[in-house]
């Protein structure tokens, strides 16, 4: 996931210390969790007023801050 199926950047991320190749997938796995969130957030506001069962989207774990005050 981190080299994007590049396998040239596969090889240069397997050199990498561990604690950076972990801080990089934690921020890839934010990035897409929340492109998946602001898609969901829209398609919600798009629905939302034709519609009487429709929730709003919950905000995903790894975008709650680490105090879970969100």
């Amino acid at each position: 996931m981190l080299s994007g199926h590049d396998h040239d950047r596969a090889r240069k991320i397997l050199r990498w210390p561990l604690r950076e190749v972990l801080v990089a997938y934690v921020a890839r796995e934010r990035e897409v969790a929340l492109a998946q969130y602001r898609h969901e957030e829209i398609l919600y506001r798009l629905i939302a007023p034709y519609s009487k069962n429709v929730t709003p989207p919950g905000l995903p774990g790894i975008l709650r801050p680490p105090d879970g005050s969100a």
